[in-house]
């Protein structure tokens, strides 16, 4: 089975109690987008969050277990082995924590992995589906795209 690789980002409320608030994927072909956000916002997020992400999302917001449902039907979408990518482990755990563990239980036989990548500061608005394509921008020249 081939590999596609995935960038990915979340917003969460804080470092402490961290708890989901949106994620957002992008296909490393950038043919291939998903975002979604929690319906219940938690009341324990930190000052930058309240300031920073939440005036950003949509408000369409749903369940966490129907987000989960709906990230992990989009993986499967690709038929292929899925190595995700992001800058933080706290965006790997929140993906973890959200789908029943690591690797993701994708139920077409496709494996999943994860690839550290080194993290980036920058003054850009804090929206999860944002965020991942800045780390496909900066990062996807460098993986091997298979345009088969």
């Amino acid at each position: 089975m081939k590999e596609i690789s995935i960038f990915f980002d979340t917003e969460f409320s804080d470092f402490e109690n961290s708890e989901l608030i949106s994620l957002g994927a992008i296909s490393a072909d950038g043919k291939s987008e998903f975002y979604a956000e929690i319906n219940n916002i938690p009341e324990n997020c930190s000052e930058f969050v309240k300031e920073r992400v939440l005036p950003l999302l949509h408000g369409n917001g749903i369940s966490k277990t129907e987000l989960a449902k709906r990230f992990l039907a989009w993986l499967e979408s690709f038929d292929s082995n899925i190595e995700l990518c992001s800058d933080s482990h706290y965006d790997r755990n929140m993906i973890a924590n959200l789908c029943g563990g690591f690797p993701l239980p994708l139920s077409n036989g496709a494996k999943s992995s994860w690839f550290p990548l080194p993290h980036i500061i920058t003054d850009n608005p804090h929206n999860a589906l944002e965020d991942a394509k800045l780390l496909r921008k900066y990062f996807a020249p460098h993986f091997l795209l298979d345009d088969d």
